[in-house]
């Protein structure tokens, strides 16, 4: 067997670990298993980014900063789902959606620091690259920057559909109030045709015939 085969054959190999590496955190992270134990220096650090400083409710709706970690955590995913496309280690900062989702939030722009990206400039574009190899440490800093974005991502869904039953329950509120003012509204209508008819009765019957 040739060494370019054997090279190739190294890099499937290497691939498929990761793959496979990352699937089972993920579905270790599905059940909370790997929250049995204490988290790593990196996910508490990358945990205190996202819950500290990136989802800030007050300011901003559970959808936009779904969208925001959603960005994220494709960024990451990517790279260790599919760790030889060079395609997924190359992010774009002039696109729509980081500049809405990404570039506004300084916490944001700090996790993509965190999970290994780094800016560079090609032909006066500014980009994010993941230049780490399949082998390094980084890759594990990558993981649990991954692993706490799914957990954030848990966290906003379950926040928004918290306020969209809230939203529905004042929907149906203000439904019940202008239905009670409808009706208010026609019980006095009611009331003014009662007395006019009633007036008119009275001043019919005082008539002299």
């Amino acid at each position: 067997m040739s060494d370019s085969q054997n090279s190739v054959d190294e890099q499937q190999a290497r691939r498929e670990e990761q793959q496979a590496k990352y699937s089972s955190l993920v579905n270790e992270q599905s059940r909370g298993t790997t929250d049995a134990g204490p988290r790593s220096s990196v996910r508490i650090k990358a945990a205190r980014l996202i819950h500290s400083s990136l989802l800030d409710y007050k300011h901003n709706s559970p959808s936009n900063l779904k969208r925001s970690i959603d960005l994220l955590k494709r960024c990451s995913e990517n790279i260790l789902q599919h760790p030889e496309e060079a395609k997924y280690r190359k992010v774009r900062s002039t696109t729509a959606a980081f500049q809405n989702h990404i570039a506004p939030y300084s916490a944001a722009i700090e996790l993509l620091s965190l999970m290994g990206f780094h800016t560079v400039v090609e032909n006066m574009e500014k980009f994010w690259v993941f230049e780490h190899t399949a082998g390094s440490p980084q890759i594990k800093v990558l993981e649990d920057c991954s692993l706490e974005l799914q957990r954030a991502m848990s966290e906003v869904e379950h926040k928004e559909h918290l306020m969209l039953d809230k939203s529905d329950k004042k929907q149906v509120e203000q439904l019940r109030r202008e239905a009670i003012l409808r009706q208010i509204e026609e019980d006095f209508q009611d009331r003014q045709q009662v007395q006019a008819l009633k007036r008119q009765t009275d001043a019919a019957e005082s008539t002299p015939s």
